[in-house]
């Protein structure tokens, strides 16, 4: 018998006690299964086991058929609410998305078993990703989540939630018309479906990932989905997931009680974008009113958190957007844009023309009448020589947006400090380096920016002390990340 991680649903041969992804106690797991059996008018192969619960159980099978293969899952008939179970999934069945595996057939067994019969489609799923890879690049997040989000929006308009996201139910497919393109599949049953059977719904659904009300009994829901979400994009940005215990009660205790520092305090070195960070922080949320209250909600701050970032879709994603120019330092160039992108760019640009015009034309009424007042062309050319000042003053000293307030020419001055510091510590000039990373830091000090630039500089000094050898001021630089970013936490749950 293989060993099995009820928490990350991953399979082990070798003999050990916990699983090494996630900590959780792992457990011997039947996965006997036929050879063979035909199930409605499909007479299907089995070749593998994939979650062998109890009274739930899920198989890879081949439609010998077509050789397709598919997901077979089993429910123990004692568990299962009859009408409540055929009305869901021929409402399910009935939907069709590109980022969802489609219901192919469900019913009932001569065994006592009822079966749901789905595509299960060919590729690595994430969780083989990020075994492998460890954590994901931002802009792989960003298109995943997006992704998601938009195939959770059309189950919510059918009136039903996944309810089981997690990385093993998240398949990368090919695409020849977008590159990393997703299917969810393995969604759970609503708790419509089951009886009052005790633990038998949770059985199947990963407890890394669970919202507090769920752990609480409630039902899965919009809100509980985002959570879940935010879980899930914390593991995908960081290789390792949000929370990790050695049984089911230890992590909802975690869950409903524990609070989750930001990734750029406890891990610096991944350069996370501060948008995406607070993006996860908050739909991790323990109260479900400080989370984002809709998945449009959600990805609308994504793709805000992308822009600024400088992050791009690939060719097919269903939004685009063009980077910002004074957001986040990502990219130092913006890559060549892809036709979505070009197309989105000419209506910014367009539309940023004509806010520029409505301004001047706002301008060109206010000097008109001052200069009726005026008596000799002289003052005409005085007056408009000190618009034009002023114009190039406001310039210079823009605060900026309310997410990024500072004066242009400090935050100007930040990037050169930040940049020798980078160029010493690459000369191996350490002290050099120091010093003007200390100045970058004390220039963020004039840039309200929620701490972003004060991060990147203490995240500068921290390679500098390291490349130096100096442990005492590494670890006092580490504290300081981390203060940083409790100060932070609590900022973003006040509001």
């Amino acid at each position: 018998m293989a060993l099995f991680c009820c928490a990350c649903q991953r399979t082990f041969d070798q003999q050990i006690t916990d699983c090494p992804y996630d900590s959780f106690a792992l457990i011997e797991a039947n996965f006997d299964f036929p050879p063979s059996m035909t199930v409605g008018s499909h007479n299907l192969t089995f070749e593998g086991c994939l979650f062998p619960g109890e009274h739930i159980r899920a198989y890879a099978v081949r439609d010998q058929g077509n050789a397709e293969t598919l997901l077979f899952e089993t429910f123990a008939s004692q568990i299962i609410d009859a009408e409540q179970f055929k009305r869901h999934l021929s409402n399910l069945k009935s939907l069709t998305h590109d980022n969802l595996a489609p219901v192919i057939d469900f019913g009932t067994l001569g065994e006592g078993l009822y079966y749901v019969l789905s595509d299960y489609p060919y590729g690595e799923n994430l969780a083989e990703r990020l075994a492998k890879k460890g954590e994901l690049s931002p802009e792989l997040v960003v298109h995943m989540f997006n992704q998601l989000l938009n195939v959770l929006g059309a189950l919510k308009d059918k009136g039903m939630v996944h309810g089981n996201i997690m990385p093993a139910a998240i398949t990368f497919v090919e695409d020849s018309r977008m590159a990393n393109k997703l299917q969810l599949v393995r969604m759970s049953l609503p708790e419509s479906c089951f009886t009052a059977e005790a633990g038998a719904r949770a059985e199947y659904i990963s407890p890394l990932y669970l919202a507090p009300e769920r752990v609480r009994g409630e039902n899965a829901c919009e809100a509980t989905e985002i959570y879940s979400m935010g879980a899930l994009m914390y593991e995908c940005l960081s290789g390792m997931p949000a929370y990790t215990d050695v049984s089911v009660e230890a992590l909802e205790q975690k869950h409903t009680a524990e609070h989750i520092l930001p990734l750029r305090g406890v891990a610096p070195e991944l350069d996370i974008p501060a948008l995406l960070d607070n993006l996860s922080l908050r739909a991790l949320s323990k109260d479900s009113r400080g989370r984002y209250q809709s998945y449009a909600d959600m990805q609308k701050e994504l793709l805000h958190a992308a822009k600024e970032s400088r992050i791009y879709l690939p060719t097919g994603a269903t939004s685009a957007y063009a980077p910002s120019v004074l957001g986040g330092d990502q990219a130092t160039t913006p890559p060549e844009l892809h036709e979505e992108e070009v197309d989105f760019s000419k209506k910014a640009a367009e539309e940023e023309a004509a806010k520029i015009k409505e301004e001047e034309e706002k301008l060109d009424a206010e000097i008109e009448e001052k200069a009726k007042g005026l008596q000799s062309s002289f003052m005409l050319l005085a007056v408009l020589a000190v618009v034009a000042i002023v114009g190039g003053l406001s310039i210079f000293f823009y605060q900026g947006s309310n997410e990024d307030k500072g004066a242009l020419y400090v935050k100007l001055s930040w990037e050169e400090q930040m940049s020798a510091g980078d160029d010493a510590v690459k000369a191996q000039s350490y002290d050099k380096a120091i010093a003007s990373y200390e100045e970058a830091l004390a220039t963020a000090g004039d840039i309200d920016d929620d701490k972003e630039r004060a991060v990147k500089a203490l995240t500068g000094l921290l390679k500098a002390y390291e490349g130096k050898g100096d442990k005492a001021q590494v670890e006092k630089t580490r504290a300081r990340l981390v203060d940083i970013e409790k100060q932070h936490l609590k900022e973003i749950e006040s509001e």
